[in-house]
């Protein structure tokens, strides 16, 4: 779900926790596409190689996303991202 500059994320692997990822100027923002479908467990890891630059408007239904943080993110539901990785798994 994509709000403004908040994106909402699940946690893995079991989705019970719910993120509120806030978006500023310094967040990179980078897309791969992978080539193979994987196992969702291996989607949740960033993937080699940092990927293409990309925008937030990029970020499509379907898409797995990795968040790297600033902070220790186990005590609350909401942080800012250093790093977004969207990750784009064939069907």
């Amino acid at each position: 779900n994509i709000n403004g500059n908040t994106i909402q994320v699940k946690s893995f692997p079991d989705g019970k926790v719910e993120y509120q990822v806030s978006i500023v100027d310094s967040t990179g923002i980078f897309k791969k596409e992978l080539k193979n479908a994987i196992p969702d467990e291996q989607a949740s890891s960033q993937p080699s190689g940092q990927g293409d630059e990309a925008k937030l408007d990029d970020l499509r239904v379907g898409d797995k996303v990795t968040v790297d943080s600033y902070q220790d993110v186990a005590n609350g539901n909401s942080f800012t991202a250093k790093d977004v990785y969207i990750i784009v798994v064939p069907k």
